[in-house]
């Protein structure tokens, strides 16, 4: 047996290796060698940042894991699930300091670290922390080679990491970045719909996000670019954590193994390096599911609490995600009536009510910071009013026909949005991404046909229904509106994000599930192994990889566009292809900081900067590397789905703009526009503060 599965190891190493040797012919081939070299020229930055932000991180979710062991009453059965427990007890923890030291702005490092450190000693109260866990530990001796294989291909993420001193991805800048060093450099939020980047709106808000990455970025004082960039190696550790944990308490250890080489063919995987929303909400949305496999907690009472915190904390993160998960959740709790008996009906409903400060944000409600602590009262009261009174529809979910009810219910559901005028499109869609993502789909088709007898293996199908059913509702939605489109296009892209990882970890049961099936000659086992991961490693497909598609990477693909990302810079066509600024605009940035440092400008000072494009490659991004409330006018304004914060200006609106007292301070950058832009300014009444070749900061008088 141990030389079959050498041989299947061998086999993808080999395919890995080759993989890599074949795409250094392409456009999107790298090697780890270059990446290093790139490092030695970044180390002294990305470095020192990467330490800091991991000690904050490993602090913040040892905090975590205790706040969640008080409420579970129970150790957790090993490492991986404390550290996923700990970053849901991380959102929880961090939106209260949020709320509470955020609002009156002190959320800064001396606080942050007082309080998570008070948190952290009552874990003495909570010994034992870990019990032994239910599934036995990996031996690095049962194999090796794929050992070998992981760590190159989980390494690839934190080689570009640190080769970026800004994080690599630009759309992350304006609606994950600028928060973050909002909070950063004014010690909190003074309301809970601030949106510093003009680009994006309060329906882009992740306060989740906001809280942790502040945390991150607050405690260590570095700068939010850098650090939601240094973030990549925690969110690493804890994708593989979940990756490992939610398979193995499926199918073994061995399940954990094959979930750790599948999962990084993912689009969640690839986006690794830029620590986005959508990310960092997977390994929570896997341990809400890994709870219903193994409920954790002393009582009903207690596991029930803990899964309503995931759920929570999801919503809180990427409240799309979060939302689908829930309605997976709650459809396993109806169909299933162990669960019920284990956990409750409830949790899914209450999490989206201790979302609620989540919900009325995105909606554009201005509430204060504060506000995230009103719901809790609210929960408390209908966590109670379930928990203790028996409803009239409680006690037909343990009818035996009730599972079957709704399942009809659920068909019929699904074929009505058939017949709609968009179910076509979902379709073609839908295949459309089976067949980019080929090898997940396959291995999850074959674990359905191996692995269906296992007793909890259908939920790790829960999720993924619910999401594919949103993205059905989705496209059955009128287009014709900016709402519609939006829904349009989150929604499957939001579906990629949280589908394709759960398709790994069934894979990864139905490949250990074939391992065991003894009664099968082993040659035929090792052979359709070996074949699923010389798949999985190799660049077997048409044509090359575009390092931007939803649809999977294989192996080596996912390593070589890290690695040349990392040598070449992720910036390129920006004016410094690893910091995306150059000296010039950041010493603008510095001039606008000592305004900041004098208390001239506030965290609710509106700032104009008048370009002549928003777009980060020839303009200032002011709010993401300062934190302030920018507003842009420029000869490109744009409203669209991804353009909602409602801030882009024209040019042409000069006038109105300047001539309502508004804006205290102008930065005008006079490149590609008109030289009465200026004499504009200038007659409005504003007096320049700094100026050089790039741009001019102005105050009014």
């Amino acid at each position: 047996m141990r030389g079959s599965r050498l041989a299947v190891e061998l086999a993808g190493l080999l395919a890995f290796a080759g993989g890599v040797i074949v795409l250094r012919q392409t456009d999107i081939g790298g090697d780890p060698m270059s990446a290093l070299a790139a490092i030695a020229t970044q180390a002294s930055v990305t470095v020192p940042a990467a330490i800091l932000v991991l000690g904050a991180a490993v602090l913040n979710l040892a905090a975590g894991a205790v706040l969640m062991r008080l409420l579970s009453g129970s150790p957790y059965a090993g490492v991986a699930q404390a550290a996923l427990a700990g970053l849901v007890g991380a959102v929880i923890l961090d939106l209260g300091l949020l709320a509470t030291l955020g609002s009156v702005g002190l959320f800064s490092w001396p606080f942050l670290l007082v309080a998570n450190l008070a948190v952290l000693a009552l874990g003495l109260r909570t010994r034992p922390v870990l019990t032994r866990a239910a599934v036995q530990p990996w031996s690095i001796r049962e194999s090796p080679l794929a050992l070998v294989l992981i760590v190159l291909v989980w390494s690839s993420p934190i080689l570009l990491q640190l080769a970026s001193p800004v994080v690599p991805f630009f759309d992350v800048l304006p609606n994950h970045v600028a928060p973050v060093e909002h909070i950063r450099t004014f010690a909190g939020l003074s309301a809970l719909d601030i949106t510093p980047s003009p680009i994006f709106g309060p329906s882009r808000i992740f306060l989740g996000f906001e809280a942790v990455l502040g945390n991150a970025s607050a405690i260590t004082t570095v700068p939010a670019v850098t650090a939601v960039a240094a973030f990549a190696l925690p969110m690493t550790l804890l994708l593989a954590a979940a990756a490992w944990g939610l398979a193995s308490s499926v199918a073994g250890a061995r399940a954990g193994v094959w979930a750790l080489l599948l999962v990084p063919l993912s689009l969640a995987f690839l986006h690794l390096p830029d620590a986005r929303a959508a990310v960092l909400v997977w390994p929570i949305i896997a341990f809400a599911v890994w709870l219903l496999v193994e409920p954790l907690g002393m009582t009903r009472l207690r596991r029930a609490v803990l899964l309503t915190a995931a759920l929570t904390a999801a919503t809180y993160v990427h409240p799309l995600q979060g939302f689908m998960c829930a309605v997976g959740v709650g459809l396993a709790l109806l169909l299933i009536p162990r669960l019920r008996r284990d956990v409750s009906l409830f949790p899914p409903a209450v999490a989206v009510i201790l979302a609620a400060p989540q919900w009325a944000t995105m909606a554009g409600l201005a509430l204060p910071t504060w506000s995230l602590l009103l719901t809790l009262p609210l929960a408390a009261v209908i966590w109670f009013a379930a928990t203790h009174t028996r409803l009239p529809a409680t006690g037909l979910l343990d009818r035996r026909w009730m599972p079957a009810a709704v399942s009809a219910a659920f068909a019929i559901v699904v074929a009505a949005l058939v017949a709609g005028t968009g179910a076509q499109q979902f379709l073609v869609v839908a295949l459309a991404g089976a067949a980019s993502s080929a090898v997940l789909t396959i291995g999850a088709l074959h674990s359905a046909l191996i692995a269906r007898d296992r007793r909890d293996y259908v939920l790790l199908w829960v999720v993924p229904a619910a999401a594919l059913l949103g993205a059905l509702v989705a496209s059955a939605l009128p287009m014709n509106t900016e709402l519609g489109q939006s829904i349009a296009y989150e929604v499957p892209k939001t579906t990629n994000y949280l589908v394709w990882p759960f398709l790994g970890v069934s894979a990864a049961v139905g490949l250990a599930a074939l391992w065991e099936r003894v009664e099968w000659p082993q040659v035929v086992r090792a052979a359709i192994c070996g074949i699923f991961l010389v798949a999985a490693a190799a660049p077997i497909r048409l044509g090359i990889a575009d390092p931007l598609t939803v649809g999977e990477h294989r192996l080596s693909e996912v390593a070589t566009i890290s690695w040349r990302t990392a040598a070449n810079g992720y910036w390129q066509g920006y004016p410094d292809p690893r910091t995306l600024i150059d000296q010039p605009q950041a010493d603008v940035i510095t001039a606008l900081r000592g305004e900041i440092d004098a208390g001239r400008l506030g965290a609710d000072t509106p700032v104009l900067h008048v370009a002549a494009t928003f777009q980060a490659w020839g303009s200032i991004p002011l709010s993401v590397f300062a934190g302030v409330d920018e507003t842009m006018a420029s000869l490109d304004p744009e409203v669209s789905i991804h353009t909602a914060g409602g801030r882009l200006h024209s040019v042409d609106e000069l006038p109105t703009l300047l001539g309502g007292g508004l804006f205290p301070y102008v930065v005008f950058e006079p490149a590609g526009l008109s030289p009465s832009t200026a004499d504009q300014i200038a007659a409005a009444g504003y007096q320049p503060i700094f100026t050089n070749s790039r741009a001019e900061i102005l105050v009014r008088n």
